[in-house]
């Protein structure tokens, strides 16, 4: 899908950056605009599927938050890179 490459394109602008780097992003303007480019690529291609498969996404959104919730309780997995079937209830 489109997405993918768009997604790329977001991906290479950050990927030789150390941490510090990608975030001193903010500070030079013409890569800032670059970044907010490709991010606007990225959630037009997401309203447009959204929209063709009638998903509300802020409904959506919502409820990824409370399933995440659910699966990565904070007081376990805070601090960590588990995945949710690696933690003991």
């Amino acid at each position: 899908m489109a997405i993918t490459g768009e997604a790329g394109e977001l991906l290479e602008i950050f990927q030789w950056l150390s941490e510090q780097e990608s975030i001193n992003i903010k500070k030079d303007l013409v890569v800032k605009e670059k970044v907010s480019h490709e991010l606007a690529d990225i959630i037009l291609y997401i309203i447009r599927i959204s929209d063709q498969l009638n998903i509300n996404l802020s409904e959506a959104v919502q409820n990824k938050i409370e399933i995440n919730n659910t699966k990565y309780p904070a007081n376990q997995v805070k601090g960590s890179a588990k995945k949710y079937n690696e933690f003991s209830s």
